[in-house]
């Protein structure tokens, strides 16, 4: 049985501890960040230079330079021939299914190291433990053994939580739906009632996104910590958000503040990038490289902290199902994830 639950602030403070103690942590959503971008610059480079060189309808790189104007004609009928291709829109589909299934056990993989690790971090350091108390030699073989272990009932998890979510896209898509309907067929009708719709929807979305957000980080945290399938995690994060739901939303909340904060610390070297960089292309685009770079660092981390406050919410209880942390001599520096 999960202990009561522990201040908001408390647990913020280990989730922040956790990261900051262990920077290897980090190196999980990068690794996803940079498959995702792979899987999304492979198929365009393909496109756009596999494809220009063999195919006579497609132009060049090297037209672009000359005249890109009168290319967009031809770029428009070379993609409307190529979608009316049936084996084009089989193969595209299937390929963008396989795409999608790999990168759901990716991230499931991922996301089942990260939380076995931070329940590990955090059983292992006492309450009241200062920042020192949070390092864990031996990383790495914890993070690969609660991946493996936990990967099936966090790729369910992963997968409920992303049918959830698209059901909420989908609730506020249909005033859309109800309005772009009505500017075909000219009917007023039609866009009151999808205002209407749309205002009574946005706040369901809003707030049900919201508590998704919640019962998934609190689901993989009792999935990692209990033992328990995806279903029963589920049951039971219901529960224990009830029981201690003041706490759930201050921790919410802190956690929002925090973001907020995060983003706004951008904006100053933005402000100030485009104020000194005045027309050099070369220093607006450098630097704009830079801060989104840094920006998403910042955004990994800042999801790390926000998985590690709500792992640290609830102690583990005795009995749970915490990965074993490999012991190493004093002093050595813990082994990189990789």
């Amino acid at each position: 049985m999960t202990t009561p639950a522990r201040p908001a602030p408390e647990a913020f403070r280990r989730g922040l501890s956790a990261l900051v103690a262990n920077p290897g942590l980090i190196l999980a959503p990068l690794a996803f960040a940079a498959v995702v971008v792979g899987a999304v610059a492979v198929p365009v480079f393909v496109v756009l230079l596999g494809l220009a060189g063999f195919h006579r309808g497609f132009p060049r790189i090297s037209d672009f330079a000359r005249d890109a104007g009168s290319l967009l004609p031809r770029l428009w009928s070379f993609f409307e021939g190529l979608l009316a291709a049936p084996w084009a829109l089989v193969g595209g589909l299937l390929g963008l299914l396989v795409v999608l299934l790999l990168l759901t056990l990716l991230a499931a993989y991922l996301r089942a190291g990260i939380v076995g690790s931070l329940v590990a971090i955090d059983a292992h350091a006492s309450e009241d433990a200062l920042l020192p108390a949070f390092r864990r030699p031996g990383l790495g073989a914890v993070f690969r053994e609660s991946a493996r272990r936990l990967f099936g009932r966090f790729f369910a998890l992963v997968n409920l939580y992303a049918l959830a979510v698209s059901s909420l896209v989908l609730l506020i898509l249909l005033p859309i739906g109800l309005v772009v309907l009505a500017a075909t067929g000219e009917r007023g009708g039609l866009v009151m009632a999808a205002t209407v719709l749309f205002v009574l929807f946005l706040p369901l979305v809003i707030g049900g996104s919201v508590a998704l957000r919640v019962l998934y980080l609190v689901s993989c945290r009792l999935a990692a910590s209990d033992d328990v399938d995806a279903l029963e995690a589920v049951a039971r994060a219901v529960s224990l958000i009830r029981t201690s739901l003041s706490r759930v939303v201050l921790l919410y909340l802190l956690t929002l503040a925090a973001g907020f904060v995060s983003g706004f610390a951008f904006l100053v070297p933005r402000f100030a990038l485009s104020f000194f960089a005045g027309r050099s292309l070369v220093l607006v685009f450098a630097g704009t490289g830079l801060l989104v770079a840094a920006q998403m660092l910042v955004s990994f981390a800042y999801d790390l902290v926000v998985t590690g406050s709500f792992v640290s919410l609830w102690p583990v209880a005795s009995g749970g199902s915490v990965p074993p942390v490999a012991s190493a001599p004093d002093g050595d520096a813990p082994p990189t994830l990789v």
